[in-house]
């Protein structure tokens, strides 16, 4: 459920005040998920600049109609409008916190973000790609990770509880992808990005994927069209890489 004061994720509107928060908040970011060197299972936290390992990894998200609104409010002509935004805006937080900021857009070689997030018990894989969260299903996404040299007040309390496609019965996922890209084998990006690419009524290109808005899991944080077929143009431009 959306906070209607704020139209921001209710479990962090109405868990997290801290000031990180408060300056995420107008831009429809907020904290998903916390790792820690303790909590970090076999990963490797990246160095900071100094050669340090940081205290906390902290990933910032967008779930809900402010991100969207801010980005297009204020977004310049730029080859990754998106991205340039985002680095506009997480930088300076970033620095204002003494942190420092990674983006899940820098690269080749890409930072392993799902992974740390999958570690955090932030969101879950699912095979309703590419991640899960109990509240916001797949309506959300990563957008940076602070890394900051003190421990950070609140390393657990974002985690999710539980996979909700554990405990799905209905699948309704697999049923609504007619490119047969999803099965409980894996995900088969080829066939996602050529249904969509070829498909007659543009109803994935124009409104996000079929199988995503099956879900019954955040269903209240269903991107807007426009929205929507912003990031589906972005999918498609693998195409051409695979």
């Amino acid at each position: 459920m959306t906070d209607p004061n704020t139209q921001q994720p209710s479990h962090a509107s109405l868990t997290d005040n801290t000031p990180l928060a408060q300056a995420l908040r107008s831009y429809g970011l907020f904290v998903i998920g916390c790792l820690t060197p303790d909590n970090a299972a076999d990963l490797t936290l990246p160095s900071m600049r100094n050669g340090k390992t940081p205290e906390a990894l902290i990933l910032i998200a967008n779930a809900g109609p402010i991100f969207w609104d801010r980005f297009q409010a204020e977004h310049r002509n730029e080859t990754d409008p998106m991205d340039g935004w985002t680095r506009r805006i997480l930088e300076p937080i970033a620095e204002t916190f003494g942190m420092e900021a990674l983006f899940p857009f820098d690269g080749p070689p890409f930072l392993p973000f799902h992974s740390w997030g999958y570690a955090a018990r932030a969101f879950y894989p699912s095979p309703n790609i590419p991640a899960i969260h109990p509240v916001f299903g797949s309506w959300f996404g990563l957008r940076a990770a602070f890394l900051s040299p003190q421990p950070h007040p609140y390393p657990h309390e974002h985690s999710a509880d539980e996979n909700p496609c554990d405990s799905c019965s209905t699948h309704s996922c697999f049923d609504a992808c007619l490119s047969n890209a999803l099965s409980r084998e894996g995900y088969d990006i080829k066939s996602c990005l050529a249904h969509v690419a070829g498909d007659d009524d543009g109803f994935c290109l124009a409104n996000g994927c079929r199988a995503r808005r099956a879900c019954p899991v955040g269903q209240d944080y269903i991107y807007s069209p426009e929205q929507a077929e912003f990031h589906m143009r972005g999918f498609l431009t693998m195409l051409d890489r695979l």
